[in-house]
Formats: structure tokens, C-alpha cells, sequence
């Protein structure tokens, strides 16, 4: 997979970051809101600061909704984890 230029990934991290704050924030994130946030972040997990947003919304939503959460992590896993490969 083509992984952005730095800067394309500073601004992306920036924007996944403002999109994020109000919903931990008020600790209120929707199931919907969450699969469309998780599915759009895991391209880009291939940055560390992408992948650590991707955790924490994971860890959030984990009390929300647990198999669809299991789904997320496997999905990443199957995506970018090479250490089982």
C-alpha cells in the first residue's frame, strides 16, 4: 500500500485529531460514528500517531460494543501487523 508523503500525514493526524477531541471529550461516541471513524483511520495506521488514535478509539469502544471492536483489531492485525508473519 502507498503510504502518504510527512506532511499529507501531519495534516491528516492533525484533522483525525480535531474530529476525535469532542467525542473523548464528552466520552459520547455513537456505534455508527465509530465504524465510520475506524473504518477511515485504519488505511493510515501505518503511522504511529494514526495508530495510537486507532487504539485509543478502539479501548473506547470496546465498552460500547465488543465483537465489533475484536473485528477492528483483527482487521488492523490482518492489515499492518507483520510479527506474527
Amino acid at each position: 500500500m502507498h503510504r502518504p508523503d510527512s506532511s499529507l500525514r501531519v495534516k491528516l493526524n492533525s484533522c483525525m485529531r480535531l474530529k476525535l477531541k469532542p467525542y473523548f471529550n464528552l466520552n459520547v461516541v455513537t456505534l455508527g460514528r465509530s465504524n465510520g471513524l475506524l473504518d477511515g483511520m485504519l488505511d493510515f495506521c501505518f503511522d504511529a500517531q494514526m495508530l495510537l488514535l486507532y487504539k485509543k478509539l478502539c479501548r473506547y469502544y470496546f465498552e460500547i460494543a465488543p465483537a465489533a471492536t475484536v473485528s477492528y483489531v483483527n482487521a488492523y492485525r490482518d492489515m499492518w501487523d507483520d510479527e506474527g508473519r
